[in-house]
């Protein structure tokens, strides 16, 4: 940590500034006292080095993580990281945009419903969407398919998000009833609710 901000202080004085990007910054910056195999030390020195900042130094430090609530307090008061931003999950255009480049080179189907795709994957981030169309092109080799249909994408978008089907998991007929109430329960606010759009119904448990 410090041999990285001493390299940074060169390059901002020769080129006028410098951005120091680290992602998924819990792994070094967690709370220190939940961590068993933690980096105390590297957490240390890069507190001292936030705090030594003056206007000169012209370094700018960014910072990613999924799990803001998982970092240490220290590293989040005023004069450190006291600035936080909000990255959303991608809206409609932009989900658009990622499948299609996702698709993109890919043996589909010419009947590929795209509108429904996009609404499928709302809430899901840009990585989880490249990740239900890798499982996709994995599914479309295992069942020996030269092409991926949306039959193959709906089932690596369970599979993603949910895990493979336990189709061998034995369950009492009267469990399976409760379950089957309770998944109707979900598929009945679906159609009740505007923004929901109800896809698939299932008692399979993964």
């Amino acid at each position: 940590m410090r041999n990285l901000f001493a390299l940074a202080r060169q390059h901002a004085q020769g080129k006028g500034g410098c951005f120091l990007f680290v992602d998924e910054i819990d792994a070094i910056a967690g709370k220190r006292n939940q961590s068993m195999n933690s980096h105390h030390e590297t957490l240390n020195q890069l507190l001292s080095e936030l705090d030594g900042f003056h206007s000169r130094d012209n370094i700018v430090f960014l910072a990613a993580t999924n799990s803001l609530k998982s970092l240490d307090p220290a590293i989040l008061r005023p004069g450190r990281f006291d600035r936080h931003i909000l990255i959303s999950p991608p809206g409609y255009q932009g989900r658009r945009e990622i499948i299609t480049l996702c698709l993109e080179k890919k043996p589909i189907v010419k009947d590929l419903d795209l509108e429904e795709l996009v609404a499928m994957t709302e809430g899901l981030s840009g990585a989880q969407i490249v990740n239900v169309f890798n499982e996709a092109i994995i599914l479309s080799l295992r069942y020996r398919r030269d092409y991926i249909d949306q039959e193959i994408i709906f089932e690596a978008f369970d599979r993603t998000l949910m895990g493979p089907s336990l189709k061998k998991y034995n369950i009492s007929p009267q469990t399976e009833l409760f379950i089957a109430y309770h998944e109707s329960g979900h598929a009945l606010l679906g159609l009740i609710l505007p923004e929901i759009s109800v896809k698939k119904i299932t008692i399979v448990p993964r």
